[in-house]
């Protein structure tokens, strides 16, 4: 595609692609977001990951990065129709790990508006009024509507629409100074009285409107605007007009000369308009309009303040620092936000070293400042300013700065919060050409502030092969105390395992690495278990990214521990009893108290962590905050917080337990496995303290859980633990318990144990009392009594149940009978009775949404395709099954489908494909306790034959047969799920196409 046809993009407005000016179909609303996100990202790759986050707002199906994959192909084929076939993409680029628009491919709105703005900020600057006028006119009228229109609610677009709505007003307002600038101010009297009226809190246009209405000779009119902002500020705020307002309404009262239009600059190439045009000003903020700055005005060195230069290299944090520098260059106040100890200082010294700037950058160290009253006189002790006379510290701070071009680095805000934040917005309002880059533990929450979020280094990879950022920093800091080193395979693994202890925390990570002196990384692990007297650093760090505070790592939590209020300490201290994430409901539950206003306090602090992508949300706390706050619970709140924990797990789990059985399972198998760290606590926690009655309740709950999606062989070791010590828990609970354990014992392969444990539940089950588990138990006796070679017994058993649990009005078990009756036609040979009670179980399952049962009844039915020789109808059956199990997040369902798609791939002689998806399926089978094959004895065995027998048959060596197992057990879940379908929907096109 020729330079002609460079596509242009729309998001001024609804978003739009243009070709040769003529419109194309974007196609629907999640597709035009992947457009919308990549445009929004200014020409930077977007991560495959992050865009299947955003554009399904953290709500995607397991199919969402092959339909991400689509979507790029049709955006492609929109904005690039002449590209040839196989040639490659130049606007919408695959770079990994994702994807971009190729800045010199493409052309967006959003980057023309910006320039044009810009120019006409420096024209007016310059003086040159009507040529400002004209550039600033033609950047406004590239408007079609607010920024990202159609898809603007998306998360991942909220803050780049605000962005661009704020330059928009902003070069409304450079537009209406501009023309203020020339002959006819009143003719903008009326648009600044729209743009007031559309913007009340903004001080600009009420200056330029009372400007207007001073210059069309309504002096009165001036001074009642002005006045009216004072009452609206007064009334509103509760606070004073900024600096300019001030100062305009004084010299509207003075007549001051200086508000005359200054004599338009001629653009005719003579005299001043045919100087350089100077930087522009920031769009934000109001111009000052004065008399000149008098001679004796305080004002700062012109030489650029000291930063100090790291004397270590800067490790991986490249993205935060791009991210802070485009940021320092939209918004006049960017704030770095996190917790103590990651990284803020050193990520914002980085950054003031890159800025450019003729009048600084300065930095000011607050972390010594102990009275917020002294803050204005620790800016100005850096900025090297005095105040005069009747001058206070922060009034010299803010005329030293009124006319520099500077950037303040104002470091370790959190314990002075208010007063510098007040500092800082006395200073942007009365200095347009400084910007502010702040570190804190939390916001300032001044108007215009843009945060960047500084949270701990990866301790993952973000390729195979390459080190994670936390592990690099661990290896570089190392090296600086050990002198070259070079870590082998054992080292780099305890490198990984410190990194993941000490959750990626940059300033415990290079406290660890300074140990390598003394310890090697193995012993450096062992020690952990007291990280805050291992990673105390005794030798006095100098320099001024080091504060006493940054010493050791207990120190710096402890400066965060200090600065919460009783409230937020005492929840901060309770909430050490979670493991793994909490939230909300858990959180008051546990605590006993109300915790959503502590909690928000917590998390605006840095001190827990919020997952924005749960609903409901999930909070959690850095192992090393939560290690500090429960060395700080006493004795006996953790012991009663403890037991409240198990209480709230019980109660959990008991309330999850028949809902898994139902549609809504997903959302309760995902809200269980979420809280898996928990429930480990909490049944530890249980038992050792002798509520073993609290314990089982917990086990006999979770067992179908487990079932479910793993962990079965931890599950397994829970309930017989809790079984075990609880011989007098409740019989309901008990029987439950054991049909727990007897079921994940089958999933392992343990049918003699299972059936022991079965023939206890139904012994113990009361057919009066609870029909459901006498019914179960008979229902799983029966399937496991016909694998073992009675199907007569098994049949018996099961029929037994069908008829309790349909007297009873228990469909959910009456289903998983059928599914027992058909499986003991199957063994028997009747294919004809066994598809009749699948089907008959099939639609008793679906009428009670126990959509697990009509999963494993079609799994079965699919199986008896294999029996009759028709390894295509297998694949067709399994499909749409494995899709939907996946999406539930059901691994061991997933596992045993996977398993008989590989066989029906031996079946047709894809003996290669179904190597690979054994592989696959042993590798993640590990992870959850679970192997097929000795949970499927019949036909697990088969499936393996048949991939043997077509390898064989095929001459595949045996070379080959180990490279197609190792490719399976690279596999994760989504890629084993998408690599089974593709391979099942090849087959079946090959068979569709062989038929025709």
């Amino acid at each position: 595609m020729g330079p002609s046809t460079r596509p242009r993009i729309g998001v001024l407005g609804p978003l739009e692609a243009l070709v040769d000016g003529v419109p194309v179909d974007l196609g629907g609303p999640r597709q035009r977001a992947v457009l919308g996100v990549l445009a929004a990202a200014h020409g930077q790759v977007v991560p495959a990951e992050r865009l299947v986050e955003e554009v399904w707002a953290g709500s995607a199906p397991a199919s969402a990065p092959q339909t991400l994959q689509v979507f790029v192909s049709k955006l492609r084929r929109a904005v690039e129709p002449g590209r040839p076939a196989r040639a490659p993409a130049t606007v919408l680029v695959s770079a990994s790990p994702g994807y971009l628009l190729a800045a010199e491919a493409v052309s967006v709105d959003a980057d023309e508006f910006a320039a044009l703005a810009g120019e006409g900020a420096r024209l007016r600057e310059a003086g040159r009024a009507a040529e400002a006028r004209d550039a600033l006119t033609r950047a406004l009228a590239l408007w079609r509507g607010p920024a990202y229109a159609d898809i603007a609610d998306l998360p991942a677009l909220r803050q780049e629409a605000s962005r661009l709505e704020e330059l928009r007003v902003a070069a409304q307002e450079e537009l209406l100074a501009a023309r203020l600038d020339l002959p006819g101010a009143q003719e903008a009297v009326g648009e600044l009285e729209g743009l007031v009226a559309a913007h009340p809190w903004r001080e600009r246009p009420r200056e330029l409107l009372a400007l207007a209405l001073y210059r069309a000779g309504r002096q009165a009119d001036a001074l009642a605007a002005l006045r009216a902002a004072r009452r609206h500020l007064a009334d509103e705020l509760g606070i004073d007009p900024g600096p300019a307002l001030q100062r305009l309404e004084a010299a509207v009262l003075a007549q001051d000369p200086a508000l005359s239009p200054a004599a338009p600059v001629p653009a005719t190439g003579q005299g001043p308009a045919a100087a350089p045009v100077p930087a522009p000003a920031p769009a934000a903020g109001p111009a000052p309009v004065s008399a000149p700055t008098p001679e004796h005005e305080p004002r700062p060195s012109s030489r650029r303040s000291p930063i100090p230069v790291a004397s270590s290299s800067f490790v991986g944090r490249e993205r935060e620092l791009a991210q802070v520098g485009d940021w320092l260059r939209q918004h006049r106040l960017v704030t770095l936000v996190g917790s103590g100890g990651a990284g803020k200082t050193r990520l914002a010294l980085e950054a003031a070293q890159r800025h450019p700037g003729p009048d600084g950058p300065w930095l000011v160290l607050l972390a010594g400042v102990r009275d917020p009253e002294l803050v204005p006189a620790a800016v100005a002790d850096a900025l090297g300013v005095s105040a005069g006379a009747g001058t206070t510290r922060a009034e010299a701070v803010v005329e030293a700065l009124r006319e520099r071009s500077a950037l303040v680095v104002l470091d370790n805000c959190e314990h002075v919060l208010d007063a510098a934040a007040d500092l800082v917005t006395a200073v942007l309002d009365a200095a347009p050409n400084v910007r502010v880059l702040a570190t804190s533990r939390e916001r300032l929450a001044v108007p215009g502030e843009a945060l960047v979020g500084v949270a701990p280094l990866p301790v993952e990879p973000a390729q195979a092969g390459a080190l994670a950022p936390a592990a690099r920093l661990f290896v570089d800091r190392a090296r600086a105390v050990i002198g070259e080193w070079e870590p082998d395979a054992g080292e780099l693994d305890a490198v990984r395992r410190i990194c993941l202890a000490l959750d990626g925390i940059p300033l415990a990570l290079e406290l660890a690495a300074s140990r390598c002196d003394v310890l090697s990384p193995a012993q450096v692990l062992e020690h952990l278990g007291d990280r805050f007297d291992l990673l105390e650093d005794g030798r006095r760090r100098r320099g001024a990214a080091s504060p006493d505070h940054h010493r050791t790592l207990e120190a710096a939590v402890e400066w965060s521990y200090a600065m919460l209020g009783p409230d937020e300490q005492a929840v901060f201290r309770m909430l050490s009893v979670f493991d793994g994430g909490f939230d909300l409901d858990a959180a008051a539950a546990v605590t006993g108290r109300p915790v959503l206003r502590p909690l928000t306090a917590l998390v605006a602090k840095s001190m827990v962590t919020v997952d924005t992508s749960a609903s409901p949300r999930r909070y959690g706390m850095l192992e090393s905050l939560r290690e500090y706050a429960a060395r700080a619970l006493p004795d006996d709140e953790r012991a009663a917080l403890r037991a409240r924990h198990v209480a709230w797990l019980v109660d959990l789990a008991e309330h999850a337990l028949p809902r898994l059985r139902t549609g809504d399972s997903a959302v309760w198998l995902r809200r269980l496995a979420a809280e898996q760290a928990n429930v480990r606590a909490a049944l530890g926690h249980a038992l050792g303290s002798g509520d073993a009655g609290s314990a089982v309740r917990i086990a006999a709950a979770l067992g179908w859980a487990w079932y479910r999606t793993g962990p079965a062989d931890e599950g397994r070791a829970w309930l017989t633990r809790a079984l075990a010590a609880a011989p007098d828990a409740p019989g309901p609970v008990r029987v439950r318990g054991l049909l727990a354990v007897a079921m994940l014992g089958y999933l392992v392969g343990d049918m003699a144990g299972g059936s022991e444990r079965l023939g206890e539940a139904i012994a113990l089950a009361d057919p009066a009392r609870e029909p459901d588990m006498y019914a179960l138990a008979r229902v799983y006796a029966g399937y496991v009594q016909a694998l073992m070679g009675d199907p007569d017994g098994g049949a018996a058993l099961a029929d037994e149940a069908r008829r309790t649990a349909r007297e009873a009005g228990y469909p959910w078990v009456e289903a998983e009978a059928y599914q027992t009756l058909g499986q003991v036609a199957r063994l028997r040979g009747d294919a004809l009775r066994a598809q009749e009670l699948l089907d008959e179980g099939a639609q008793v399952a679906l009428e009670c949404g126990h959509l697990w049962a009509a999963a494993s009844i079609g799994w079965l039915a699919a199986k008896a395709g294999l029996d009759r020789g028709q390894p295509h109808d297998t694949l067709r059956r399994l499909v749409p099954i494995l899709r939907g199990l996946h999406e539930e997040q059901d691994r061991t369902s997933t596992l045993a489908l996977v398993h008989t798609v590989a066989g029906a791939l031996g079946a047709c002689g894809r003996g290669e494909d179904g190597a690979v998806l054994l592989g696959a399926v042993a590798a993640r089978g590990r992870g959850v306790g679970y192997v097929p094959e000795r949970m499927d004895p019949v036909d697990g065995g088969r499936d393996i034959a048949l991939v043997e027998a077509a390898l064989a048959e095929s001459g595949v060596a045996e070379p080959a047969r180990a490279e197609a197992t190792a490719r399976g057990r690279a596999l994760g879940w989504d890629e084993m799920l998408a690599y089974a379908l593709d391979a099942a929907a090849r087959e079946l096109a090959s068979a569709e196409a062989a038929a025709c």
